[in-house]
C-alpha cells in the first residue's frame, strides 16, 4: 500500500517541488499553504508521515505540532521540519518540541527521501511491535473488544464471541445493531452517530444482545471514536453485565464495598502538598460504582495528590473502569498527580489495564 505524505508549506512552488518528487517516488501526496489548512487534512486523511514548514501565516509549525500533540489518533505520526532556520536556537526548539527530524533549506532531495524512509521503516517497526502485543492482549484479556466501521463490526476478539454466545467470525462484517434487542437499539444508534458527528468522544451502554441460540446476553459497552487506515470507527469493549452474572448463580459471595473515613484518608504532607489516599476493596461492580463515586468525586478539588489503592477486589466491571478512567483524566487535566496502587488477582489486573487502552478511545 502506497504510503501518504502531508506538506505544508506556505512557499507555492517549494510545496509543488516536493509534491514532484514524492510522487515520483511513489507516495500519495496531500499538500497544505498553512497551518490552519494543513490541520485539517491531517484530521481528515491521517497521513503516515508530515512535513512542515515553521514560518507560516494563520499557523506556523511549532504551533501545528503542538495542536496535533493533543490528539491521541495524530501525535504518533512522524512529523519533520522543513525550514531555512538553520540556526541551532531553532533547532534545538523543534527537537525540545519532540519532532522527530529537521531538514533545512535549500533541500537536498537525496537527504529528504533518505530521511523519509527512515522515519516510514521505524514507524513500521514499531506499529508491528504494538500490533503483535495487541494480539496477545486481545486474545487473553477478559474483555471482548470490537471495530465497528458504520456499523459494521470489522474486527471482533474471540471473548466478545463468547460472551455475546456466537462462534469466532460468526459475525464478520455484520451489522451489530442486528443482534441488539429492538428495545436498546435507537439509544445506541443515537450513541453511535453522536460519536461519527463529533458531539461525544465515547459512550457508556448496557444493553441486551440477541444470542446465536436467541437467547438474551445483558452487557456493558464502552466505545468510542477513534481512526482506522485514515477511516473513522468505533472501538469498543464489551462485558458481561454484572446483573447477569448474579442471576446465572446461585450464590455469591463478596464484601460488600464500605467507603469509611479510614478508606478516605490524608496519609501525609509533602510540600505543603497534602496527599490523599483511596482505598477500595471488595465489590468494585455497577451497584456500587454510585456509592464510590459520591464519595471520591468531592475529595479530588481539595487535594493535589492521589494514592488509590486496590485491595482484595472481588469483583469488578466496565462501569467501575469508565469511573475510574474519568477520574485520572479528571487528575491529569487539573495538573495534580496520581498513583495507582493494585493489589488483585491477574485477571482483574487485565481489566485495570484496559485504563491505558482507553487512550485510543480519547
Amino acid at each position: 500500500m502506497k504510503k501518504t505524505i502531508a506538506i505544508i508549506e506556505d512557499d507555492r512552488i517549494a510545496r509543488e517541488s516536493i509534491k514532484d518528487i514524492l510522487e515520483i517516488e511513489g507516495y500519495n501526496v496531500l499538500t497544505a499553504k498553512d497551518g490552519v489548512e494543513g490541520y485539517r487534512i491531517i484530521k481528515e486523511y491521517i497521513p503516515d508521515l508530515i512535513l512542515c514548514d515553521i514560518s507560516m501565516p494563520k499557523l506556523n509549525g511549532y504551533q501545528l505540532y503542538e495542536q496535533l500533540q493533543t490528539k491521541s489518533s495524530l501525535f504518533v505520526i512522524p512529523f519533520i521540519f522543513l525550514t531555512a532556520k538553520a540556526r541551532k536556537e531553532d533547532i534545538k526548539t523543534g527537537l525540545r518540541l519532540g519532532v522527530d527530524d529537521y531538514v533545512t533549506k535549500p533541500l537536498d532531495y537525496d537527504e529528504l527521501l533518505g530521511t523519509i524512509s527512515r522515519r516510514l521503516n521505524k514507524r513500521a517497526l514499531i506499529i508491528n511491535e504494538t500490533e503483535e502485543r495487541f494480539k496477545i492482549f486481545y486474545e487473553n484479556t477478559l474483555t471482548g473488544i470490537f471495530i465497528l466501521e458504520k456499523d459494521k463490526i470489522v474486527f471482533a476478539n474471540p471473548k466478545f464471541y463468547s460472551i455475546i454466545g456466537y462462534e469466532v467470525d460468526d459475525l464478520n462484517n455484520e451489522e451489530l445493531l442486528n443482534i441488539i434487542d429492538l428495545k436498546n437499539r435507537t439509544d445506541f444508534i443515537q450513541n453511535i452517530n453522536n460519536c461519527y458527528k463529533g458531539i461525544d468522544k465515547n459512550f457508556f451502554s448496557e444493553l441486551n444482545i440477541i444470542s446465536k441460540d436467541k437467547q438474551l446476553k445483558r452487557v456493558q459497552i464502552f466505545a468510542g471514536i477513534s481512526t482506522k487506515n485514515g477511516k473513522k470507527v468505533i472501538v469498543g469493549l464489551l462485558m458481561k453485565s454484572h446483573y447477569e452474572s448474579i442471576n446465572n448463580k446461585e450464590k455469591i459471595v463478596v464484601d460488600d464495598l464500605k467507603i469509611t473515613n479510614k478508606q478516605i484518608k490524608i496519609t501525609e504532607n509533602i510540600n505543603n502538598k497534602q496527599i490523599v489516599c483511596i482505598q477500595l476493596a471488595g465489590d468494585l461492580s455497577i451497584k456500587n460504582t454510585q456509592n464510590i463515586k459520591e464519595n471520591i468525586i468531592p475529595v479530588l478539588n481539595k487535594y493535589s495528590i492521589f494514592e488509590i489503592n486496590l485491595i482484595n477486589v472481588e469483583n469488578i466491571d466496565l462501569t467501575f473502569l469508565q469511573l475510574l478512567y474519568s477520574i485520572k483524566k479528571k487528575i491529569e487535566k487539573d495538573k495534580k498527580k496520581i498513583i495507582f496502587n493494585t493489589e488483585i488477582p491477574d485477571d482483574m489486573k487485565m481489566l485495570i489495564e484496559l485504563s491505558d487502552f482507553y487512550e485510543i478511545l480519547k
